[in-house]
């Protein structure tokens, strides 16, 4: 059968036959009641918004993806899970009243409220129910009660914002439950505001599914912040790939790749080729970007992940309470086999808890990347830039790992931690440096003396003793000091007396850096290789 292209858009009609954009339909309704055959392409209107789920029950074939795409000039559509709050009443002082006829969205703590100017979303924050409701102190803080919503604010919400939103729906796309479709993509359409997803493969997931494909979409804007369970794409497909997306703002998980449910006697599952690149993480609560894991059955298999060219960024975050804390990356074998997993040629900025912890596995390749620092606002110690656990292998080379906390109130802190149950660990090559030494600040720190020298950069001399105690470690990495970058956090280039420029050894593969620019000869340690950006 001949592929065909369906359109919608939000001045549509659904009695139309939906093969060209002046007969588009205009529901997800109708999509969900249509049956697509592989190579089919399924096209949003530019600019448009639809306040559906959309439940994809089809799945293409080899070189013939089921497609959803846009069409037309403009932002990306977005399918979102909220409906607007509006028609807003003053009840007294800065509190108000929405008119519209909305759900109370806290099940599971996964409601929440976000406000819009000027492209820019802030999170109300949500406060018990309260008659008197005495208890909206602070400006964008919420409550739902008596089936009415309440918001307080310093300016008029009818006049003063772009919109507010409330999630209402759980998911803005899912496959249903056990059901996972392959051989499906996503191009160019943004996924906002729901309560549990934004993307839902299916739960459990018992079957194995292949090729998943998300490309330039923004994702985010889901559950509440610090939730049980809340993710921007929850998924276990084989061939997965995630490209040049953001995803932002998101509950619990910026993707999630976890295999918690039992499997029944004598079936496994096996996930193989996740490649997340290119995309921009920002502001997490629990995983940032990527979290990893396979927690119940032992023959569950997810090995050949590759995590590289990504920007992960929690500088943003203010008032970050203690159950916020998140890592950047994060995989944990649990029961499973997990094996094979590349990081490298990412940026991580400002992380809440690690930027990096890998608990357990096989073989973990860490290299080329720029690891800066921890989110100032942090209410305890985030215990590590990067911790290693149980890993069997980990090749650890060419980075730059620079720590940022203030020394008075950030105790017992390791810029990398890692236990002596590795078989094998390479860690060499690479530059550390902390901004306030002292001797709560160990590069590294292991358990049974394990590279643990209780070592910082603060002298020569106690590097030195470090590496004659170390002799399996940090042999060619550079004394650590100031990576001399040319302008953190926002610009990582190396300045030409940097100590990271040529310190490198070539990594086969790695042919160039975040930037696309070619490695030097000798590489530079870290994510960006130094040239003149004047030229």
């Amino acid at each position: 059968m001949q592929a065909r292209n369906y359109y919608l858009s939000n001045a549509g009609n659904d009695n139309a036959n939906g093969l060209s954009p002046e007969s588009a339909w205009k529901s997800i309704a109708k999509l969900n009641k249509t049956s697509f055959s592989p190579g089919d392409s399924i096209l949003f209107e530019a600019e448009g918004i639809w306040r559906e789920t959309l439940v994809v029950k089809n799945s293409g074939k080899t070189g013939r993806n089921i497609v959803y795409s846009r069409y037309g000039n403009g932002k990306n559509p977005r399918i979102v899970g909220s409906e607007p709050a509006d028609q807003w009443t003053r009840i007294n002082g800065s509190v108000w009243k929405s008119g519209s006829s909305l759900d109370n969205p806290r099940d599971y703590y996964s409601g929440s409220l976000f406000i819009i100017q000027n492209d820019s979303v802030s999170w109300g924050t949500y406060k018990d129910p309260d008659a008197s409701l005495s208890g909206l102190v602070d400006d964008l803080d919420w409550t739902y009660m008596n089936n009415a919503l309440y918001l307080r604010s310093k300016r008029d919400p009818n006049t003063s914002f772009e919109a507010i939103e409330l999630n209402q729906r759980k998911d803005c796309v899912i496959f249903p439950d056990n059901q996972p479709q392959n051989f499906i993509a996503f191009d160019g359409v943004d996924l906002l505001f729901a309560r549990q997803t934004g993307f839902n493969a299916g739960y459990p997931a018992y079957r194995g599914a292949t090729d998943l494909v998300f490309m330039n979409c923004t994702i985010g804007y889901i559950g509440t912040r610090g939730s049980g369970y809340a993710y921007g794409i929850a998924a276990w497909h084989s061939n997965f790939l995630v490209e040049n997306c953001t995803i932002t703002d998101c509950g619990r998980r910026g993707i999630s790749i976890n295999l918690y449910k039992e499997m029944p006697a004598g079936m496994s599952r096996t996930i193989r080729n996740v490649t997340i690149r290119n995309n921009v993480f920002r502001r997490g609560y629990h995983t940032t970007s990527l979290d990893l894991s396979s927690q119940q059955t032992k023959s569950d298999t997810i090995e050949g992940v590759y995590f590289y060219n990504n920007f992960v960024d929690d500088s943003q975050l203010e008032n970050v309470e203690r159950h916020w804390v998140s890592n950047q990356v994060f995989t944990q074998s649990g029961a499973s086999y997990l094996n094979e997993i590349f990081i490298y040629n990412n940026i991580f900025i400002h992380a809440t808890g690690r930027n990096i912890l890998i608990e357990g596995g096989d073989s973990v390749f860490i290299w080329h990347n720029t690891i800066y620092g921890h989110n100032p606002n942090l209410p305890d110690h985030p215990y590590s830039n990067v911790g290693l656990n149980y890993v069997l292998k980990v090749d650890y080379r060419n980075n730059i790992l620079v720590d940022d906390l203030p020394r008075n109130n950030i105790q017992n802190h390791g810029l990398m931690m890692y236990y002596n149950e590795s078989s094998y660990i390479a860690k060499d090559y690479n530059l550390y440096f902390s901004f306030n030494p002292g001797p709560e600040r160990n590069i590294t720190a292991g358990i049974n003396d394990l590279g643990h020298m209780g070592y910082t950069n603060s002298t020569k001399q106690g590097w030195d003793g470090y590496l004659f105690y170390n002799k399996k470690f940090d042999q060619h990495s550079p004394f650590p000091s100031d990576p001399l970058f040319k302008n953190p956090p926002y610009d990582f280039h190396l300045t030409e007396e940097s100590p990271a420029r040529n310190a490198g050894v070539k990594i086969e593969n790695i042919s160039s850096d975040f930037y696309g620019n070619p490695m030097n000869i000798p590489p530079d340690l870290g994510a960006v290789q130094f040239r003149d950006i004047s030229e």
